[in-house]
């Protein structure tokens, strides 16, 4: 029925007219915004969910055909699995067991061992695997507290030596400067520069929690040098800088212009690159939302929403997000098991 009306034939006048049309626009809107919602929150689980199902399968794959429990393999699955764990997302438990044992009770075999020179340097698999575990709330908990991970009372046990083995290994390492000097393998972003894997080393030794004289020193003598050593064109560094920051209990409001810088560089697709003359990718969108959302950004915040849609938007189908490498690496799949778990670690964080 076509209703006109300005014509003087229809007998409904206009105000009846648009009060009878308001509910059901009404009704229809809300329905419409209702069905927008829940299609985010879906679209958002689901990306975690195959995120996760991309890095075990990784994981495994590195475990099988590897012999080292890598920071961008073993340490980036365990540490995106305890992450959703503690945020009550599904995870394989049993997979969660075996990569734990893997990485922390089966030390000799997996390279995060002390090696012969020329590799007698810092192993950042040392530092990667203790985050894995430090960053997540509870994980700090004495062996047999209800706020541990659930991986076995065995694990939990081999977790707690190998982290004093590592938090020692990391400490010695430690160069007279304070730094821990350059790496054999610079591979930025995830290897490297010197300054990022300072903030790194820096940043698991305040998160174990360990009061030790000598672990104590290394944290101050890395201050020092990082006060002294500060690339303020790095975007990862300054993500890093300000977790660190956070970590030492810092106020919010001191950190105020770093928030608003890391904000300010949000591309137009919604995304953050590693560096402004890269394309928004997966590893610093992911990341940089992982910070906000650690330095207290509102998960309705726009450009939270907006980095959270592009990450939604761009994953491929088997879980992982397209990656391209800065050293030119032929082998891809180091730097896209870091940005796929990046991208879910700020997921996690990030989405509603």
């Amino acid at each position: 029925m076509q209703i006109r009306l300005e014509s003087r034939a229809t007998k409904v006048p206009f105000l009846k007219v648009v009060r009878l049309i308001t509910p059901t626009f009404v009704v229809l809107f809300t329905i419409a915004s209702n069905c927008t919602a829940a299609t985010a929150l879906g679209s958002t689980n689901s990306a975690v969910e195959h995120g996760l199902k991309f890095l075990q399968k990784e994981a495994f794959r590195w475990k099988t055909t590897k012999t080292c429990a890598a920071c961008h393999h073993a340490a980036t699955m365990l540490w995106t699995f305890n992450e959703a764990h503690a945020r009550g997302y599904a995870v394989d438990e049993e997979a969660l067991k075996e990569v734990t044992a893997w990485a922390f009770a089966d030390m000799k075999t997996n390279s995060l061992t002390d090696q012969a020179p020329p590799r007698d340097v810092l192993n950042l698999g040392w530092v990667y695997v203790l985050l894995s575990v430090e960053t997540v709330p509870g994980m700090n908990s004495p062996s047999g507290s209800s706020e541990t991970n659930k991986v076995g009372a065995n694990i939990e046990d081999a977790i707690l030596s190998a982290r004093q083995t590592l938090l020692h290994q990391i400490a010695i390492k430690q160069a007279s400067d304070g730094s821990w000097g350059q790496p054999l393998d610079e591979r930025v972003p995830l290897g490297g520069p010197v300054e990022d894997i300072a903030i790194l080393s820096r940043l698991a030794l305040l998160q174990s929690g360990d009061s030790s004289t000598s672990v104590v020193e290394c944290i101050n003598k890395a201050q020092r040098w990082l006060v002294a050593n500060h690339d303020k064109t790095s975007r990862q560094g300054r993500n890093l800088r300000l977790l660190m920051n956070l970590c030492e209990g810092k106020p919010v409001a001191e950190l105020t212009p770093t928030i608003a810088s890391i904000r300010a560089e949000q591309n137009a697709d919604g995304g953050w690159s590693q560096t402004p003359e890269m394309a928004s990718d997966a590893y610093a969108t992911g990341q940089t939302l992982y910070v906000l959302a650690r330095a207290g950004a509102k998960k309705e915040a726009p450009e939270m929403k907006r980095g959270v849609d592009f990450l939604t938007r761009t994953q491929r189908e088997e879980g992982s997000w397209p990656m391209t490498s800065r050293a030119n690496a032929k082998d891809l799949s180091p730097i896209t098991a870091a940005g796929t778990a990046w991208a879910v670690l700020g997921l996690i964080r990030a989405a509603p």
